[in-house]
């Protein structure tokens, strides 16, 4: 798109965009969190855990 109003336009598509990243990560990232602690609960050993989902062992020893 040209002209002024196609800017403003991609401008706005791309913070939608962004937005809709972000929100998809923080979602990712809760359902990980829940993952963990449903781990933790079956007393799965904290490196595993870490293994598995991708999670930090600090992440993880928050959610105890």
């Amino acid at each position: 798109m040209t002209g002024r109003h196609g800017e403003g336009l991609e401008k706005r598509l791309e913070k939608g965009r962004k937005e809709e990243r972000a929100k998809a990560e923080a979602e990712k990232l809760a359902d990980k969190q829940n993952s963990a602690r449903k781990m933790l609960k079956s007393s799965f050993d904290v490196d595993m855990i870490s293994d598995i989902l991708g999670l930090s062992i600090a992440e993880i020893e928050k959610l105890k």
